[in-house]
Order: C-alpha cells, then structure tokens, then sequence
C-alpha cells in the first residue's frame, strides 16, 4: 500500500512540476521497453520544432537516433571518457550497440542533444529543487531558443513532452499509447505511430 501511494505522489508531484515550468505542457506516455529515453528525445523533437519561428529540422525516428547518438559517442570517445572511470565509457557503448533497448543514462541524453543540435531540460520528480527547476543538457553553440522538455520519474522512466493542441497529435515514435492531455484525460494515439518505429 505505501509503494502504490508513494507512486501516486511522485505522479503528482510530476505533473505539478511540469504545470509550473509550462501549464500547456502535456506528457507522452511510451512503453518502459528500455528504449524510453529515446521516444521521449524524439517525442519532444518531433511536436516542439513546430513552435520555434524558423526552426523546420526533419522529423527523426528512433532507430535513426539511435545509429546517430552511437556515430556520434565513437567520434567523440575522449570527450565522453573524461571523468568515467576505467572501461566505463566502453561498456555503455557496448551495451548500446548489442542491445537497442538498453537504458540510456547521461553520456546517451548528452550525445542525442549534440546529434540533434538541441537542449535538453528535463523535468523530474521526485526532486528536492524548486517547482520549476529543470535539469539542463546544452550542448555548445546550440541555439538556446532550440529546446525540448522530457519528464523524468522514479529515477526509471522517460516521457516526451508536448504543447500540441489536443486535436493535433504529431507523428509519435512511441509504441501505441496515449497522450495524458490533464490529469484526468486522455486521448488515443495509436493511430499517429510512425510504421518505421520499431516495437
């Protein structure tokens, strides 16, 4: 019982969090298949380019950013090794190339930022920072105006974050779920999957 309510709470504090840092905001549910990371970066990507005045990027999927984030970790091995210990680096490449559906962690969230020339604020809970406090990955000579917001919860689990209007629901890379538009509603997204997603 205190699990479930202690789950509830962090889903609260979640959406108050997200309420105080953008009230339009709403989150993109995706399947915790070890690829969440990924949904949420193109989630956002693919819904918040069409509200930044002259900024028109292509559409990405996640298996090509995938290939993308890993091109970019080998080209840039020094730059990630730094600070990690001894065969660290190594391993989280591993992982990733033998396994797509293997959890991402910064070195991931970082390399998605530069592939994408974007960045990246995470909202999360549960936090000890204030409301509106936000994680930020920026990489260098990104445009600043260039930003898209994931949520972040329980330490386990990404979601991609959207200001679309509620009749309009961009080409979603996450499997069949649907977009929590409040709370208490939502609206069925299977239909808005893109077919070169794999499940």
């Amino acid at each position: 019982m205190g699990s479930k309510k202690a789950t509830v709470d962090i889903e609260t504090e979640l959406n108050q969090r997200i309420a105080a840092v953008d009230p339009q905001l709403h989150r993109i549910h995706n399947l915790a298949d070890g690829r969440c990371q990924l949904y949420a970066i193109c989630d956002s990507f693919n819904a918040m380019q069409h509200h930044v005045p002259g900024w028109a990027p292509q559409p990405i999927t996640v298996p090509s950013l995938h290939a993308q984030m890993i091109d970019y970790m080998l080209e840039h091995a020094a730059e990630f090794s730094e600070g990690m210990t001894d065969g660290q680096f190594e391993r989280i490449l591993d992982r990733q190339l033998v396994d797509p559906h293997n959890w991402g962690n910064n070195a991931t969230l970082a390399a998605c930022a530069s592939v994408l020339q974007v960045c990246i604020n995470i909202i999360q809970a549960p936090s000890g920072q204030p409301l509106n406090s936000v994680v930020k990955i920026e990489p260098q000579g990104v445009d600043p105006a260039h930003v898209i917001r994931i949520a972040y919860h329980r330490q386990l689990h990404y979601e991609g974050l959207t200001i679309w209007p509620l009749d309009v629901v961009p080409p979603l890379q996450s499997p069949p779920q649907a977009i929590t538009t409040s709370p208490a509603s939502t609206i069925n997204a299977a239909e808005s999957r893109d077919d070169d997603t794999e499940a």
